[in-house]
């Protein structure tokens, strides 16, 4: 089940973080790294979920 109901969501997901790391250069991306702290973490959740 885990599978088949996140794969859809699951690729989403990559391209829309990989569109927004891009869009952000490296100094922005610095200085919104702690605004993001808990957005990088629920993002590493999903990643351990997904693989």
């Amino acid at each position: 089940m885990k599978q088949k109901t996140n794969s859809g969501f699951a690729k989403r997901f990559f391209l829309v973080s990989n569109k927004k790391l891009k869009y952000f250069p490296a100094g922005k991306r610095h200085n919104l790294s702690n605004k993001s702290g808990l957005y990088n973490q629920k993002r590493s959740r999903c990643c351990y979920l997904f693989n």
